[in-house]
Protein backbone atom coordinates (compact mmCIF):
# COMPACT_ATOMS: atom_id res chain seq x y z
CA UNK A 1 0.00 0.00 0.00
CA UNK A 2 2.79 2.16 0.61
CA UNK A 3 4.39 1.61 -2.72
CA UNK A 4 1.25 2.71 -4.75
CA UNK A 5 0.34 5.83 -2.17
CA UNK A 6 4.21 6.64 -3.12
CA UNK A 7 3.63 6.02 -6.90
CA UNK A 8 0.45 7.99 -7.12
CA UNK A 9 2.33 11.29 -5.09
CA UNK A 10 4.63 11.38 -8.10
CA UNK A 11 2.34 10.25 -10.54
CA UNK A 12 -0.03 13.50 -9.68
CA UNK A 13 2.58 15.77 -7.99
CA UNK A 14 0.67 15.64 -4.61
CA UNK A 15 1.44 14.95 -0.93
CA UNK A 16 -1.18 12.48 0.91
CA UNK A 17 -1.16 12.97 4.32
CA UNK A 18 -3.42 11.07 6.81
CA UNK A 19 -3.21 13.73 9.49
CA UNK A 20 -3.16 17.44 8.26
CA UNK A 21 -1.43 19.89 9.92
CA UNK A 22 -2.69 22.53 12.49
CA UNK A 23 -4.69 24.76 10.41
CA UNK A 24 -5.78 22.86 7.47
CA UNK A 25 -8.93 21.50 8.96
CA UNK A 26 -10.72 23.34 11.70
CA UNK A 27 -12.49 20.64 13.23
CA UNK A 28 -9.79 18.48 13.21
CA UNK A 29 -7.91 21.09 15.17
CA UNK A 30 -10.62 21.28 17.50
CA UNK A 31 -10.60 17.63 18.14
CA UNK A 32 -7.07 17.74 18.48
CA UNK A 33 -6.29 20.27 20.54
CA UNK A 34 -9.33 19.42 23.02
CA UNK A 35 -10.01 15.93 22.69
CA UNK A 36 -13.00 16.10 25.80
CA UNK A 37 -14.60 19.34 23.95
CA UNK A 38 -18.16 18.60 23.08
CA UNK A 39 -20.22 21.69 21.59
CA UNK A 40 -23.57 22.12 22.65
CA UNK A 41 -24.41 25.52 21.37
CA UNK A 42 -22.79 27.13 17.89
CA UNK A 43 -22.90 30.47 16.53
CA UNK A 44 -21.92 30.50 13.01
CA UNK A 45 -21.66 34.60 12.22
CA UNK A 46 -21.79 35.32 8.65
CA UNK A 47 -23.08 32.08 7.64
CA UNK A 48 -23.26 33.03 4.11
CA UNK A 49 -25.40 30.01 2.18
CA UNK A 50 -23.78 27.44 5.32
CA UNK A 51 -20.69 26.29 3.86
CA UNK A 52 -19.36 26.40 8.02
CA UNK A 53 -22.65 25.37 9.24
CA UNK A 54 -22.44 22.05 7.10
CA UNK A 55 -19.17 21.20 9.04
CA UNK A 56 -20.67 21.89 12.36
CA UNK A 57 -23.65 19.62 11.82
CA UNK A 58 -21.84 16.54 10.81
CA UNK A 59 -18.75 17.24 13.39
CA UNK A 60 -20.63 18.28 16.15
CA UNK A 61 -24.32 15.98 16.03
CA UNK A 62 -25.23 17.29 19.56
CA UNK A 63 -25.19 20.99 18.79
CA UNK A 64 -27.67 23.52 18.09
CA UNK A 65 -26.51 25.97 15.50
CA UNK A 66 -27.42 29.75 14.96
CA UNK A 67 -26.26 30.75 11.70
CA UNK A 68 -26.65 34.65 11.37
CA UNK A 69 -26.72 35.86 7.59
CA UNK A 70 -27.53 40.05 6.88
CA UNK A 71 -27.40 39.75 3.44
CA UNK A 72 -31.21 39.09 2.40
CA UNK A 73 -30.47 37.11 -0.77
CA UNK A 74 -28.08 34.95 0.81
CA UNK A 75 -29.37 34.20 4.18
CA UNK A 76 -33.20 33.30 2.01
CA UNK A 77 -30.89 30.65 0.01
CA UNK A 78 -29.54 29.61 4.05
CA UNK A 79 -32.74 28.96 4.76
CA UNK A 80 -33.83 27.26 2.34
CA UNK A 81 -30.89 24.63 2.28
CA UNK A 82 -31.15 24.57 6.61
CA UNK A 83 -34.74 25.85 7.14
CA UNK A 84 -35.83 21.83 8.03
CA UNK A 85 -32.82 20.65 10.20
CA UNK A 86 -34.38 21.39 13.57
CA UNK A 87 -31.00 22.05 14.86
CA UNK A 88 -30.44 25.03 13.17
CA UNK A 89 -31.87 28.02 13.53
CA UNK A 90 -31.49 31.00 10.68
CA UNK A 91 -30.96 34.78 11.79
CA UNK A 92 -31.43 37.13 9.11
CA UNK A 93 -29.01 39.78 11.01
CA UNK A 94 -25.64 41.00 11.44
CA UNK A 95 -23.32 40.49 14.73
CA UNK A 96 -21.75 43.13 16.30
CA UNK A 97 -20.69 45.59 19.50
CA UNK A 98 -23.82 48.06 19.01
CA UNK A 99 -27.01 47.69 18.04
CA UNK A 100 -28.15 50.00 15.02
CA UNK A 101 -29.41 49.34 11.63
CA UNK A 102 -26.24 49.96 9.11
CA UNK A 103 -25.63 49.53 5.22
CA UNK A 104 -23.81 46.73 3.86
CA UNK A 105 -22.08 46.50 0.69
CA UNK A 106 -23.46 43.46 -0.96
CA UNK A 107 -20.50 41.70 -3.87
CA UNK A 108 -21.20 39.49 -6.67
CA UNK A 109 -19.17 36.61 -4.19
CA UNK A 110 -21.88 36.74 -1.54
CA UNK A 111 -19.20 35.63 0.53
CA UNK A 112 -17.37 39.00 -0.03
CA UNK A 113 -20.25 41.13 1.36
CA UNK A 114 -19.52 43.31 4.12
CA UNK A 115 -20.75 46.36 6.13
CA UNK A 116 -20.07 49.34 4.05
CA UNK A 117 -18.15 51.86 5.46
CA UNK A 118 -19.79 54.84 5.84
CA UNK A 119 -17.03 57.47 5.35
CA UNK A 120 -16.12 56.39 1.89
CA UNK A 121 -18.03 55.32 -1.46
CA UNK A 122 -14.13 53.70 -2.99
CA UNK A 123 -13.66 50.23 -3.22
CA UNK A 124 -10.45 48.11 -3.62
CA UNK A 125 -9.37 46.56 -7.30
CA UNK A 126 -10.71 42.94 -6.53
CA UNK A 127 -13.70 44.64 -5.14
CA UNK A 128 -17.33 43.46 -8.25
CA UNK A 129 -19.50 46.26 -6.50
CA UNK A 130 -23.45 45.58 -7.97
CA UNK A 131 -24.73 48.75 -9.00
CA UNK A 132 -26.51 50.54 -6.25
CA UNK A 133 -26.49 47.85 -4.11
CA UNK A 134 -26.40 48.55 -0.58
CA UNK A 135 -28.85 47.34 1.57
CA UNK A 136 -29.95 48.36 5.61
CA UNK A 137 -29.28 45.74 8.04
CA UNK A 138 -29.87 45.30 11.10
CA UNK A 139 -26.78 44.93 13.91
CA UNK A 140 -27.31 42.75 16.82
CA UNK A 141 -25.15 43.45 20.08
CA UNK A 142 -24.29 40.44 21.83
Amino acid sequence: MKTLIKLLQRIFKVRIIKNCPHGFEFLQDVKRSLPAFRALTIFDVGANVGQTTKIFIDGYPEAKIHCFEPVSATYTGLRSEYGGNSRVFCWNLAMGAIQAIVPISIQKDSSLSRVALLSSNKTTSNEHVIDKCIEKVRLFAF
